[in-house]
């Protein structure tokens, strides 16, 4: 599992606080490219996030704060 791959779940579900993880995550698949070139870095998931209308503010502290990293871990250890 490549870091920015856990970074673009956690801003899954930080869209899915606001009520858009399907939008999200249809911005993250339009804007995939290789693994940890960039694409998921922590600007690239504010701007996608901005162009959905999301609460950037809230949107921001909730990927800034971690706020769902321990779950995606949880489900990740699960996934192995």
């Amino acid at each position: 599992r490549s870091p920015e791959s856990s970074q673009a779940a956690e801003a899954a579900s930080c869209a899915n606080d606001q009520g858009k993880f399907w939008e999200y995550h249809d911005k993250l698949f339009a804007n995939q490219g290789g693994e940890n070139v960039g694409v998921f870095g922590d600007d690239k998931l504010e701007l996608y996030a901005s162009e959905l209308g999301l609460n950037t503010q809230r949107f921001n502290t909730c990927l800034s704060e971690d706020t769902h990293a321990a779950d995606i871990d949880r489900k990740l250890q699960k996934a192995s």
